[in-house]
């Protein structure tokens, strides 16, 4: 196993000082985010992933936020639970395939939109995600990429267990599935993400995200700290088989390199990631 970091807890520095830092502390994998490709032309990624390579690393993947309030940093919004979004959804993820084809990563994961906006329904809403998830995974597919979607509670349209499985199921495709957050999960389900991690099953679960946390939902703590049992949680990814990618998500941490070579050296004592 490899293991990787998701950028957003370093946007605060520049992208080579992020790759400076993520190859001393020996990370193999990045997973970047939007706020490190301001400009997503296939040339600049490639000029990313260039320097990722000089480094003896590769990019994992890509993270696109549709719920961006920044534009320039996200791109457009993931308009699909949105009256009349649907076609401009899935425009959204091709076109964030194209980014993550560019930067030669396996998977985009896209954050679960807020929802439903403003004149429409649930059941509307729902069945415009479903279509634009389809859509997309088929975008995604031919371009040889994972599109895995991250479940984001509390409140957000499909994170919960029952809905978070529901919507995989509906989309229907084998390359649909999500990026299955150890902080999330205790949230979604508290207490008992084991058994949700149980009840998603393996091929429901495209990409992790190992964090320590409790119950606040966007405090990503260094592994080890909190409510969370990641090497439980590893554990039964193991025995039910995942072997896609992993990647240190430490979100909101306020701070992030600390916490990053904590969760490292915690992970390596245990036998993970040596």
């Amino acid at each position: 196993m490899t293991l990787g970091v998701q950028t957003a807890c370093l946007e605060q520095y520049p992208l080579e000082d992020v790759l400076d830092f993520l190859q001393e502390t020996g990370i193999g994998q990045v997973e970047l985010v939007g706020s490190h490709l301001m400009y997503k032309t296939p040339a600049y990624c490639e000029d990313v992933a260039a320097a990722v390579r000089e480094r003896g690393m590769e990019i994992s993947g890509y993270v696109w936020d549709g719920n961006g309030a920044v534009p320039w940093f996200q791109g457009r919004r993931f308009r699909a639970m949105e009256p009349d979004g649907v076609e401009d959804a899935i425009e959204c993820i091709r076109q964030n395939v194209a980014v993550t084809a560019a930067l030669g990563g396996a998977h985009l994961v896209v954050i679960e939109p807020r929802g439903p906006e403003a004149g429409l329904d649930e059941h509307t809403a729902w069945e415009q995600l479903v279509i634009a998830y389809r859509e997309g995974a088929t975008i995604a597919a031919d371009a040889g990429i994972r599109l895995v979607n991250e479940f984001h509670p509390p409140g957000d349209f499909a994170s919960t267990p029952e809905r978070a499985i529901a919507l995989i199921d509906e989309v229907g495709s084998s390359n649909f599935t999500a990026c299955l957050d150890f902080c999330h999960a205790e949230v979604m389900a508290p207490g008992d993400a084991e058994l949700f991690i149980r009840r998603m099953g393996v091929d429901r679960i495209g990409h992790v995200h190992i964090a320590g946390g409790g119950q606040h939902p966007h405090m990503h703590q260094a592994v080890g700290i909190g409510d969370v049992d990641a090497f439980r949680l590893l554990s039964v990814l193991q025995e039910m088989g995942y072997n896609a990618n992993y990647s240190l998500c430490l979100y909101g941490n306020p701070l992030p390199k600390r916490a990053i070579r904590q969760s490292v050296d915690y992970l390596h004592a245990n036998g993970y990631f040596v």
